[in-house]
């Protein structure tokens, strides 16, 4: 009797330490990145998390380390253009967002580059799915600005292209976070930058950037959050759209937000406004699930 008591812990320890160790995996495969996360994670805001403003576009950034980023990803209209950034989610799909695909939403007008530091460089990669957040528009303008793309063939990771990680808990205000794009660096250029750049913003309170005058009744809760600085000129600007507003979190970057709206570019008191990814994550999996099949 004590002999198969023994066995059974034996097994049942067994079973936790597998499930661990799988998780530890799952954890491991994204979100890592040449830089110190552990820094990143520990830094504050050098100001009081006021308010920014965030649109489509990188203006007041730097030009990122090549493949620092190694889930940012480009996509491409048919004829080769700069449409808007994304981040790799898993080897099989893109989170995007979902106003790239106003105009056109078949999958067969686009293309996907990852791995990529200049503009239009990376692996080739064609879109042979494109699902809209279903929530989307509806009764709220911008509301769940979320799209996947099923791309093909599946992304082989390396250092120069990796999925980052989903959030596993909430947005921390206060918190200091990078957004990555080939946006334009000029409000009202149509110009994509020719090298993928970065910039540092804090997350803002909902409640405080919803309370802005030219926000007040336009933030949608949960599925927006806001980053900047009270003065402006460290934003987001056209062509940015879609791509990653990215925190660090026990050792790995998670994808916090997607690049949505915002007015103007690095304007004072305007903060840039993504998508809420933690709001979004049970369609994300649902829907990956699905389209893997």
């Amino acid at each position: 009797m004590k002999v198969w008591i023994f066995l059974l812990l034996v097994g049942v320890i067994n079973k936790v330490s597998t499930d661990n160790k799988n998780d530890v995996i799952e954890k491991v495969g994204c979100g890592l990145h040449s830089t110190n996360v552990e820094l990143a994670q520990t830094r504050s805001a050098q100001e009081p998390a006021d308010y920014v403003t965030l649109d489509h576009r990188l203006i007041g950034g730097s030009e990122s380390s090549p493949h620092s980023w190694p889930w940012t990803v480009q996509l491409l209209s048919r004829l080769g253009h700069h449409r808007c950034g994304g981040s790799l989610i898993d080897p099989n799909f893109v989170l995007t967002a979902a106003h790239c695909f106003a105009k056109d939403r078949r999958p067969t007008s686009y293309s996907v580059r990852v791995g990529g530091h200049r503009s239009g460089s990376g692996s080739p990669h064609r879109v042979t799915a494109v699902s809209i957040h279903p929530w989307y528009n509806i009764g709220f303008p911008s509301s769940y600005d979320f799209a996947i793309m099923r791309i093909h063939p599946p992304v082989n990771t390396s250092t120069t292209a990796r999925p980052i990680c989903l959030p596993s808990l909430p947005a921390v205000e206060n918190r200091l976070c990078v957004v990555t794009g080939w946006g334009s660096t000029i409000e009202g250029s149509s110009l994509s930058a020719p090298t993928l750049r970065e910039i540092h913003v804090p997350l803002l309170s909902t409640l405080f950037c919803s309370s802005l005058p030219n926000y007040i009744g336009r933030i949608h809760l949960p599925s927006m959050l806001c980053a900047g600085y009270s003065y402006g000129k460290i934003d987001s600007c056209q062509g940015d759209s879609g791509g990653p507003l990215m925190c660090a979190r026990d050792g790995h970057w998670e994808l916090t937000g997607v690049v949505s709206w915002g007015i103007g570019c690095a304007r004072p008191g305007m903060p840039g406004v993504y998508g809420n990814v933690h709001s979004a994550s049970t369609w994300i999996n649902l829907e990956m699930n699905r389209l893997r099949i």
